[in-house]
């Protein structure tokens, strides 16, 4: 192993040691310094590493929160319909929104447009219960037709877990229609 290969493996080591807080920061800066030779090329790089994590989890644990927020507001409060459908509205635009605008960020566009599809289904169904009541036949057709968007979506997006997510739901409800 050559001595830049060696460095390179324990500048990553000690960046780990840092942000694992295995070691005091005090001490994994003083290392870096010494591995990098006050090079601060390679010191920025760690800052922009960890300025890049920073700004994916935040946008992705937004987007995360907006599901089980969806769920609370349908099934654990009593508030009206049209209230509910404007919270919905709001949460599938932000979505849609994430997922259009933030194209460089690959896992915020993924995420948010599964999120999505999700609040969606969540919001016709609740629909469906409000409108049908506990009619099982209509709840198979909104579960279908939310599955051939998601086919529709899955072929013009190029997103093969739109694909599984369809044929899977297809085929599921197709054998709940005929028990």
């Amino acid at each position: 192993m050559d001595e830049s290969n060696r460095k390179k493996i324990i500048i990553k080591e000690i960046r780990d040691w840092k942000q694992s807080r295995l070691l005091p920061e005090e001490y994994c800066n003083f290392l870096l310094t010494l591995y990098t030779e006050g090079d601060f090329n390679l010191l920025n790089e760690e800052l922009k590493e960890t300025k890049k994590v920073k700004k994916t989890f935040t946008p992705v644990f937004f987007i995360f929160c907006l599901l089980p927020i969806s769920f609370l507001v349908t099934y654990f409060t009593e508030i009206n319909l049209v209230l509910q459908i404007a919270i919905f509205s709001v949460f599938i635009i932000i979505c849609v929104l994430s997922s259009i605008f933030l194209k460089k960020n690959q896992l915020l566009q993924h995420f948010s447009s599964i999120i999505g599809a999700l609040i969606f289904l969540n919001a016709t169904v609740q629909l469906n219960s409000h409108f049908n009541g506990d009619n099982q036949f209509a709840l198979l057709v909104i579960v279908l037709l939310n599955c051939l968007i998601w086919l529709v979506l899955g072929i013009f997006l190029k997103r093969n877990y739109f694909l599984f997510a369809s044929g899977l739901g297809i085929v599921l409800t197709i054998i709940a229609f005929f028990r």
